[in-house]
């Protein structure tokens, strides 16, 4: 974790800083949830179970699947500086920081965003928001943001298109 403090510092040092955001902790806790729920589901189905069939098996790695899933969600959870000059992205759990420059954005893109899973032939509704997508001048850096996973995500975005108009 040193290490990525000092990229950080190295990022926003001589620069002010404008916006700090955060994870939504209902994010991380649903992330969290599947884990314990699955890992939780595995260890049952394992120990209630003398003799293992196919079934056990496949149903065992179905589990393993969810949770590497949530694993690599959780993962991916950042928290989203924006200074005068740049955009820095600092993933807590994967000890890596990105620093973008203001001035090579060429596009900004917001959309509805839904997290609507169907169960048992009817839809729940998670999650209704926006999410923004930021292209830059180099090829293979688009950033994306949401509101299921940035806290004080309007802020965010208003602060930042007022970053890109000053530019």
């Amino acid at each position: 974790m040193g290490f990525n403090f000092v990229v950080y510092i190295c990022c926003v040092k001589h620069q002010h800083v404008v916006f700090v955001t955060e994870t939504t902790r209902r994010a991380m806790s649903y992330g969290i949830l599947a884990v314990f729920i699955f890992g939780g589901s595995i260890s049952l189905l394992w120990i209630q179970t003398t003799e293992k069939t196919m079934a056990h098996y496949l149903i065992i790695m179905l589990f393993l699947i969810f949770i590497a899933i949530a694993i690599i969600a959780l993962m991916k959870f950042k928290q989203i500086t924006l200074t005068n000059k740049e955009l820095i992205i600092r993933h807590p759990l994967l000890f890596r920081t990105d620093c973008y420059l203001l001035s090579d954005i060429i596009k900004m893109h917001e959309a509805d965003y839904e997290i609507n899973p169907k169960i048992q032939h009817s839809r729940w509704s998670l999650h209704e928001g926006k999410i923004t997508t930021v292209t830059f001048r180099s090829a293979d850096a688009v950033l994306i943001f949401n509101t299921f996973e940035t806290k004080k995500y309007s802020e965010l975005m208003t602060a930042l298109k007022q970053a890109i108009k000053i530019k």
